[in-house]
């Protein structure tokens, strides 16, 4: 997968998601606020003597709460930021299986002129279900062309899938779309992270 349009999924995956993660944000801290102003309120209402008696009481029983608040509001964000990962990059996922011949085959097209493939032996190109109508017989005769080799459609396809395959002396190459989308979320992951949380 060319580089290029690594870099337009991971731009399309944050505009997808800054919107819902300072929504996220915003609402986390309406809650801590409210709760540390509720904490005050109940504070300020205690007879003097009685505060200052047990003023150290309510202070280690505070900083208790407030750091299983933490704990807890860090897992809570932990397993919101997984999810909301997971949906982006479903999102992705969807929106490639959208794409229509053209970007379908000039997608193809970039990844498999440079392939490293044995050049005396016939490689096949084995569609997914999804994108099988939109490999045309035209566009293989300007791959092998362009990269002069010998590139075979398959009769066979990948079911239920979008993308390709491409196949050649017992080894396979996996061009299908969802199986790029979970190579791209594995190796760029903590990047979306970092510039869609500020984190790292």
């Amino acid at each position: 997968m060319s580089v290029e349009i690594i870099q337009k999924m991971t731009e399309k995956i944050l505009s997808v998601a800054e919107v819902e993660i300072e929504k996220e944000r915003q609402r986390e801290k309406k809650k801590i606020d409210e709760e540390m102003a509720r904490e005050r309120e109940q504070f300020s209402k205690q007879d003097q003597n009685r505060r200052e008696k047990t003023k150290k009481q309510i202070e280690q029983e505070y900083k208790q709460k407030s750091a299983k608040n933490q704990v807890e509001q860090r897992q809570f964000l932990l397993k919101a930021k997984q999810k909301h990962l997971d949906s982006l990059f479903h999102e992705v996922v969807l929106e490639m299986e959208n794409w229509g011949s053209e970007v379908v085959e000039q997608f193809a097209l970039e990844a498999l002129v440079d392939l490293e493939l044995e050049e005396a032996v016939e490689a096949e190109i084995v569609p997914g279900e999804k994108s099988k109508h939109l490999l045309s017989q035209k566009w293989l005769n300007r791959l092998n062309q362009q990269s002069q080799r010998k590139y075979l459609l398959a009769q066979d396809f990948v079911e239920g899938k979008s993308g390709f395959l491409v196949r050649q002396g017992g080894i396979e190459y996996n061009f299908l779309f969802s199986v790029l989308v979970k190579q791209i979320q594995e190796m760029q992951s903590h990047e979306v992270i970092r510039k869609l949380f500020g984190e790292g």
